[in-house]
């Protein structure tokens, strides 16, 4: 059996349960999401984020997190807890990138009948060469006929995690402003002073962690965790409240930390 799924979660307020509702209405339709996430973030954020998108890429959708600012495992795993890391944690650093998806290049040939009996791609000193002949006997391909245009690659869905504002983001945002337009977000944040600036927002000032939060959306959601996205929850839960602190302690915290714990064990 699911250790997700053996008894329902009790949450304080319906209010997330609605957002949760929202988040899963919004997911339904996405192919590809974004997760993003704040300048300089804690250990607790990057762990969330990376637990988030291998959630997504188990469900099948294309998933890439993206930092502002690189990071540095040094500076956000504190000394004592290094040995501790989940080694999925460290394997995956690697895939978040210091940049937005990029734009594309799109090529239109206005050439409706016939087929092409050559085409190839390739570099040289000058650039990139792109050859397509047509068949024998064909009409010849016309520069009138070519249309090229730039095209800006976006995701279907952007999770913000850890964030008030998209000014979190510093001139990460500032200069790519366009590609939060006209995008659906998700913000998941546990600051009082959050702006609900998302389409779906699941804020809630008491949660202990990012990851507490996330954990408990993807236990609502019905995703199943396996063993390594627990750990990397569990992980984070374990570092922000400094090994479960009692000043910490709150009935979603420690169902949480259950969660994670309980598909740890079972595997």
């Amino acid at each position: 059996m699911d250790p997700n799924k053996s008894k329902p979660l009790k949450t304080a307020k319906t209010s997330w349960q609605e957002s949760v509702q929202q988040v899963n209405t919004l997911l339904v339709p996405v192919k590809e999401a974004v997760v993003i996430f704040r300048q300089n973030p804690e250990y607790d954020i990057v762990a969330g984020a990376l637990a988030l998108m291998l959630s997504l890429k188990k469900i099948g959708r294309r998933c890439q997190v993206v930092s502002p600012t690189p990071i540095d495992p040094q500076k956000i795993i504190p000394p004592q807890e290094q040995k501790d890391i989940p080694e999925t944690f460290m394997s995956n650093l690697g895939q978040i990138a210091n940049f937005l998806p990029k734009k594309q290049l799109v090529m239109t040939i206005d050439f409706t009948e016939g087929t092409f009996s050559q085409g190839d791609m390739e570099k040289s000193a000058n650039g990139l060469i792109l050859t397509l002949a047509p068949e024998e006997n064909q009409a010849p391909i016309e520069p009138l006929n070519i249309n090229s245009q730039i095209i800006e690659s976006k995701p279907d869905v952007i999770f913000t995690i850890g964030m008030e504002n998209l000014f979190n983001l510093g001139d990460f945002y500032r200069n790519n402003q366009s590609f939060f337009t006209n995008t659906s977000i998700i913000n998941i944040d546990n600051h009082t002073n959050n702006m609900n600036y998302g389409k779906a927002n699941l804020i809630d000032a008491k949660a202990s962690s990012v990851c507490e939060m996330i954990t408990l959306m993807l236990y609502d959601l019905r995703f199943t965790l396996d063993e390594e996205i627990s750990k990397i929850l569990y992980s984070g839960m374990k570092i922000k409240t400094n090994n479960f602190t009692p000043r910490q302690f709150s009935a979603n915290m420690l169902e949480a930390a259950s969660i994670s714990l309980r598909y740890q064990q079972t595997r």
